[in-house]
């Protein structure tokens, strides 16, 4: 097949959408048949983002990038080559439901993006693990050419298409597999929270038959001289871990799991028995760790009270704040858990460490530093 890039300037959209923010409809999305097989550029601007397809053998996927807000300079002096910016990208399938979603903070720089995570999560039935192991070759294919053919001023961009293209597809991994597996088959794993029971499927079927599996895997690496930065990624599947078919990387202001120095930490997850909460359903963007984490701002330096005085900045969290949050989300299948929500969540793990998204003097956070054990 000749590769071939194409920049198509969608001039008449652009003016459609002067001084509308930085939403995108979905419905600016070409047909298949409208493109050319190779990378078409249909929308690129450094300091907002990128729309482009990739059409292989007339199948196609949609890569999409939105350039977020300023990283903490905990990260930018921590990490000086890495991006400057707090960067969101998704991969959809030529039907527009998505394959791959990162958050690059507590919530997506385009809040259109958050009307489509429930469409994600519903029951498609023409969609099996060998059609979506398709679409999930061509997305890293896909990104792999993005990533060597936009220019410089993209470095941004660039650098996530290029990092997750240079890993083995998460489908083909054979770690992550037995990891997932692991974790499916944890006894605990069915009994928790989940909406409904087993003979309520709700509108769970045929492929679904038996409710979604949602995993949440924790990646923890040095961000400074003391403290760790933690990521979370969260797996979908609906066939027992046979096939992820979604996979959201949340990296909380800093590096995401994939990036140079993370590892793997702690696993945690949940399963419901609808195919998508009822939470989630409602697209608010406040309902679930995929479209959100905390919502106080962002400190390094946390409030924390010690036996000999307390320190910090009051009302504010950190990246592992956000993780404990995340993991919790996970595994009670809902924003409002039993340990808080975006506002009030706060949590005392195993080792004695305090997390919370609002640290003050009710839900104070000493020892948020470190990583937190997987609930």
């Amino acid at each position: 097949m000749r590769l071939r890039t194409q920049w198509i300037a969608l001039l008449a959209v652009a003016f459609v959408v002067l001084g509308a923010g930085c939403t995108e409809p979905p419905s600016t999305r070409p047909d298949v048949a409208q493109l050319s097989e190779g990378l078409t550029i249909l929308k690129a601007d450094a300091a907002w983002g990128v729309n482009a397809a990739y059409v292989k053998d007339r199948r196609a996927v949609f890569i999409e990038t939105r350039i977020g807000a300023l990283r903490p300079e905990i990260y930018r002096l921590a990490w000086p080559d890495d991006p400057a910016h707090e960067v969101d990208f998704r991969v959809l399938d030529q039907k527009g439901r998505i394959i791959i979603l990162q958050r690059g903070g507590d919530t997506f720089a385009d809040p259109s993006w958050e009307a489509e995570i429930a469409q994600a999560l519903k029951p498609q039935p023409d969609m099996s693990p060998e059609e979506r192991a398709k679409d999930m070759e061509l997305a890293w294919e896909g990104l792999g050419i993005a990533g060597a053919s936009l220019p410089d001023e993209f470095r941004e961009h660039v650098h996530y298409f290029r990092t997750v293209a240079s890993r083995i597809p998460f489908h083909r991994d054979p770690e992550l597999t037995a990891r997932l597996l692991e974790l499916a088959s944890r006894p605990d794993l069915q009994s928790r929270a989940g909406k409904g029971n087993p003979g309520d499927k709700g509108y769970v079927y045929g492929y679904y038959e038996g409710g979604i599996y949602v995993g949440a895997l924790a990646y923890t690496g040095s961000s400074v001289v003391i403290g760790n930065h933690t990521a979370v990624d969260y797996v979908f599947s609906f066939d027992g871990w046979q096939t992820a078919y979604l996979w959201v990387y949340a990296c909380n202001h800093g590096r995401c799991s994939y990036d140079s120095g993370m590892d793997y930490y702690c696993a945690s997850g949940g399963y419901w028995y609808y195919a998508v909460s009822g939470d989630m359903e409602t697209n608010s963007g406040d309902n679930t760790a995929v479209s959100g984490a905390c919502r106080s701002p962002y400190s390094w330096y946390t409030y924390s009270k010690y036996w000999w005085g307390s320190t910090g900045d009051k009302n504010t969290h950190l990246c592992n704040d956000d993780a404990a949050y995340e993991l919790w989300q996970a595994r009670e299948g809902t924003a409002w858990t039993s340990r808080g929500d975006m506002y009030s969540f706060s949590w005392k793990d195993p080792n004695d460490n305090r997390y919370a998204c609002y640290c003050n003097s009710d839900h104070h956070c000493a020892g948020d530093w470190d990583p937190p054990v997987c609930p």
